[in-house]
């Protein structure tokens, strides 16, 4: 599974939650379809990201990097 983060500035589209995950790297001109309602719209562009987390346990902390893919999308 693919780590995603999708995101729009569609006014719209604002409360709508998309996936978080996708079986395949996706493609500019894919759809994607939320996952509350129907609504679909299209990748305009992706980026590979990283973010750094904190992880807490027993023992202490440390820092861990999540990699993923930053989507936009836009309507088609």
């Amino acid at each position: 599974m693919v780590k995603v983060r999708c995101k729009t500035y569609l006014d719209d589209y604002k409360h709508v939650l998309w996936p978080g995950e996708f079986a395949a790297p996706p493609r500019v001109g894919d759809y994607v379809q939320a996952r509350d309602s129907g609504h679909k719209l299209m990748i305009s562009s992706i980026t590979h990201c990283s973010d750094m987390m904190r992880v807490d346990n027993p023992y202490g902390s440390r820092t861990t990097e999540e990699s993923y893919l930053g989507i936009d999308l836009k309507e088609f």
